[in-house]
């Protein structure tokens, strides 16, 4: 007989590490991350089996290992955040700064990465004076630019997805690519 299969994704376990920057309960975690509580469960079994996490009768919170990689994480990326543009009204969104790109790639293949992490699409956009995207030039992103406190170089990730937390998924598995983290990450949070 097979076990029961995950229904969660390293990018979720990942999201995790930066809501448990404050201490919060697994009924928190499970409405933030949309996920349900057996699930969670798992998730913390996970960063705790990594020694990233600590548990106590008042809830999780990240050990100093856990606080030392989100540290880490957010040298070159910061964690994606909830965003609303006209473009893509039906359409949950999220965005996120990568601050350092150092695997560089054609804007369709980070796309590509985006969409087989639950997107329906993203945008990447660079900033220098203003954001702009290569093939809208003259496409007006004054409302991003004001949400995000973004410096010369960064790229900002776009992603819209049916859910807020694919949309989160794929706008962190895009960032960590392009930060180069993604292998890292991996190889320091065994499931």
């Amino acid at each position: 007989m097979v076990g029961n299969i995950s229904n969660f994704s390293r990018y979720d376990v990942i999201r995790a590490l930066f809501y448990l920057d404050v201490q919060r309960s697994r009924s928190e975690l499970s409405h933030e991350l949309e996920l349900g509580e057996g699930t969670i469960r798992s998730i913390l079994d996970i960063l705790k089996k990594n020694k990233l996490l600590q548990s106590s009768q008042k809830g999780h919170l990240l050990s100093q290992k856990g606080r030392s990689m989100v540290l880490l994480m957010r040298k070159d990326i910061e964690i994606p955040k909830t965003i609303h543009m006209d473009i893509f009204p039906k359409y949950k969104e999220k965005g996120c700064i990568v601050k350092t790109i150092k695997h560089f790639m054609p804007d369709y293949k980070v796309r590509d990465i985006a969409v087989r992490h639950g997107a329906e699409g993203a945008l990447i956009l660079t900033f220098d004076q203003r954001l702009s995207i290569t093939y809208y030039l003259n496409a007006n992103f004054s409302s991003l630019e004001k949400e995000f406190a973004l410096k010369k170089g960064d790229a900002l990730i776009v992603t819209f997805a049916d859910t807020l937390r694919n949309a989160e998924n794929a706008c962190l598995a895009t960032a960590l690519t392009l930060s180069g983290l993604d292998n890292m990450l991996a190889a320091a949070i065994k499931t």
